[in-house]
């Protein structure tokens, strides 16, 4: 009840979305901002955050990738060092059925996030269908709901829905992590859509351009920043939220890393999930890295609209 009486607020305030377009075809560019002699506080507290959240955790993570059982840091402990820990990785037969069930419901749920997001906001946003902001307040409910109870509402819909021989699966985990994220998704891409001026698109209209061409050579580009940015979103939270998976998959075949990882640590397997978080956060930092600035540099390159 709380969501939805603060969607219909918030979709009062969007209704003017005159008020919030920045991008528009008069020679738009983004504003710096100069901070002044608070540039260096500022720096600092970011330093601290990203060392507290994101350096310090990793280094306990591979720190403890490195000992045969738990134990407080120590010259003894340094000189113990072994990797045993990722050849047993590397041999353990679970982890690569994982690895490959997560890759397949990460890249399925992320790309499915933006697509039904972009849809539901564009709707939402600029069409003047009559029922957008029940539409909004619909991708936005699963906000409000924890995700052991969404896990079960789904499990016993899947369970119950016999047309649908999803249950257990993989192809489970990703409806259930899509509807859950629509929110999310569709947050961003309306304050992304209510950014870009009408103007634009009225421009290529007028210049004889079809509407799916407007939408490629116009709304893409200006888009394709919030739709890596969600997709990265999207995919960082699939691989390490555990309730959902947890819920709804059922046999070793159909594990995921979070599931690996949580069975692992609950056989004492503590050093060997280490290790796996170690690579986790690696290959997660450089898939970003990539996506992001594949993203990027696509929107910098991109032509201009003729």
């Amino acid at each position: 009840m709380i969501a939805l009486v603060t969607t219909f607020f918030y979709t009062r305030l969007i209704s003017r979305v005159e008020r919030f377009t920045i991008i528009t075809g008069k020679g738009y560019r983004p504003k710096q901002i100069d901070l002044g002699r608070w540039r260096y506080p500022a720096f600092c507290l970011i330093l601290l955050y990203l060392f507290l959240a994101i350096l310090l955790p990793f280094f306990v993570l591979l720190y403890v990738s490195f000992l045969s059982y738990l134990q407080a840091p120590s010259v003894a402990a340094f000189a113990a060092f072994t990797l045993k820990n990722y050849r047993f990785l590397a041999q353990y037969g679970e982890v690569a059925t994982a690895l490959k069930n997560t890759l397949l419901m990460v890249l399925v749920t992320a790309t499915t996030t933006v697509f039904l997001s972009f849809l539901v906001s564009l709707v939402v946003v600029r069409s003047k269908f009559w029922g957008r902001k029940l539409l909004d307040q619909l991708a936005f409910l699963p906000h409000a709901i924890p995700g052991i109870v969404m896990g079960i509402a789904f499990f016993w819909v899947f369970l119950k829905v016999d047309f649908l021989p999803v249950y257990g699966t993989i192809w489970a985990m990703s409806i259930g992590f899509t509807a859950g994220f629509l929110s999310y998704g569709t947050r961003s891409m309306n304050a992304a859509i209510l950014q870009v001026h009408k103007d634009l698109e009225e421009a290529a209209y007028v210049s004889g351009a079809r509407p799916w061409r407007t939408l490629w050579r116009v709304f893409m580009p200006l888009m394709m920043p919030t739709f890596v940015g969600v997709w990265i979103w999207v995919v960082l939270h699939a691989v390490r939220i555990a309730e959902l998976p947890l819920m709804l998959y059922e046999g070793p075949q159909n594990q995921v890393l979070s599931i690996l990882i949580w069975n692992m640590w609950d056989e004492g397997y503590v050093p060997a999930v280490a290790a796996i978080g170690t690579l986790l956060m690696l290959s997660l930092l450089l898939l970003t890295l990539a996506v992001r600035y594949i993203g990027f540099r696509r929107q910098l390159a991109a032509p201009p609209v003729a």
